[in-house]
């Protein structure tokens, strides 16, 4: 028999700005972790990054959302595509949060911008 968890976590910045991802865990009991749906199938590159950053999924990326750790967004790209480039020069360099959302799943990166 098959076991399906989903786990949602919200974090909440002060300024009270708010965002929450959710995973699904599909467990069969008699082999172990069968399926993790969401974030092995995103894969956000270089990190840190310098002059580009690459997001890649093996579905369709309907959304990216860039957030400074402060919650304030700071970009936001509707790619409809499984591959999106942004190029470094639009960010300062920091730590940034970057909401990324697909047909199937939405997942939150930290990423690091070092701009020279």
């Amino acid at each position: 028999p098959t076991s399906t968890t989903v786990y949602t976590v919200t974090g909440t910045a002060a300024n009270g700005c708010t965002a929450s991802a959710t995973a699904t865990v599909m467990v069969n009991q008699c082999l172990g972790v069968d399926e993790l749906n969401g974030e092995e199938s995103i894969q956000v590159y270089p990190n840190p990054a310098k002059e580009k950053l690459v997001i890649q999924a093996n579905v369709r990326i309907s959304g990216i959302e860039i957030y400074e750790y402060s919650g304030r967004q700071v970009g936001a790209y509707t790619p409809g595509t499984t591959r999106f480039v942004l190029e470094e020069s639009s960010l300062p360099s920091g730590v940034y949060l970057v909401r990324i959302t697909t047909d199937h799943a939405t997942v939150l990166r930290r990423i690091v911008i070092a701009n020279p």
